[in-house]
């Protein structure tokens, strides 16, 4: 496979030469040494993303497989909570160009997610074992299929790359904007999902606001989409019980048993969960061996 490639920002490094964070720096060794990959490695840093800089950023980040930021930046005038926002909005429009991205962000303080964590992994350093994974399943992806699974819970996101990485190369995603866009693409032959996941603003008036953010169980309409789009087997798993939602006890008619829809294998289950340790988790190897 040719480079992966990897852009990073640190607001306290100074760039490219940074002997550290820069292009050719520790963090840029350390990652190619730990992950056994060659990187196409991008640093930026000297202080905040605005303007000029902000775009430069989000254009380097638009064909990149793994994009690393700090919890905050700091544009002028801005502070706490506010560079807080200013981050995860930066982050946002990177996985709006590149939905396919990985995106890992620093825990403040090194122990506590702030905004830009609805977008980005938690790490607490940027040369973390979650990202040499990371760099490690681009790597195989010339040799494995690929396998989208969308889920708005980083736990059970975690659990597909954990249950199926060795054999696919799995892209998650957390919001719908983001598997639309992926599946509309045509790339992805296998397609998992979650059942209630947040609705998205988009196309949003002052009615439908109220409706923006909150969980619904509205994938339906992805699988729909991924059939269109020329995906041979489709999954969706929710764990939520029936008796907990009424959108749930109507998979039950299904009886979590695979069935064909023109040339696509398609199940839906609510009763595919495993553990993780003391955690709770899908198990989305069970559900993708039904559609064998």
């Amino acid at each position: 496979m040719s480079k992966v490639k990897v852009v990073l920002y640190c607001c306290v490094g100074k760039g490219p030469e940074d002997p550290f964070y820069g292009d050719r720096g520790v963090i840029f060794h350390e990652l190619q040494r730990e992950s056994g990959a060659e990187l196409d490695f991008v640093s930026f840093g000297q202080g905040a993303l605005q303007g000029d800089s902000e775009e430069r950023f989000i254009e380097e980040c638009s064909n990149a497989e793994i994009v690393i930021v700090d919890a905050w930046n700091y544009p002028m005038g801005e502070s706490g909570e506010d560079a807080q926002e200013s981050m995860a909005q930066i982050v946002r429009r990177v996985l709006q160009r590149n939905p396919g991205a990985r995106a890992f962000a620093l825990l403040m303080e090194s122990h506590y997610k702030v905004a830009v964590h609805q977008y980005a992994e938690p790490i607490q350093d940027y040369a973390s074992q979650e990202v040499v994974l990371a760099i490690k399943t681009c790597v195989g992806k010339d040799s494995h299929p690929d396998i989208l699974v969308f889920d708005d819970s980083a736990i059970h996101r975690r659990a597909a790359r954990d249950q199926l990485s060795e054999n696919f190369n799995v892209v998650t995603v957390q919001t719908y904007d983001q598997a639309e866009a992926l599946i509309q693409q045509g790339r992805f032959k296998i397609v998992l999902m979650d059942l209630f996941v947040l609705a998205s603003d988009k196309a949003q008036g002052p009615k439908g606001q109220r409706f923006v953010g909150q969980e619904m169980p509205i994938t339906p309409f992805l699988m729909l989409l991924a059939l269109k789009n020329g995906a041979e087997k489709i999954g969706l798993l929710t764990d939520a019980g029936h008796h907990d939602h009424p959108a749930s006890a109507c998979i039950d008619a299904f009886g979590s048993q695979p069935f064909n829809i023109g040339g696509a294998r398609v199940v839906l289950s609510n009763r595919d969960i495993t553990y993780a340790g003391e955690i709770r988790v899908k198990d989305w190897k069970s559900l993708l061996a039904k559609l064998d």
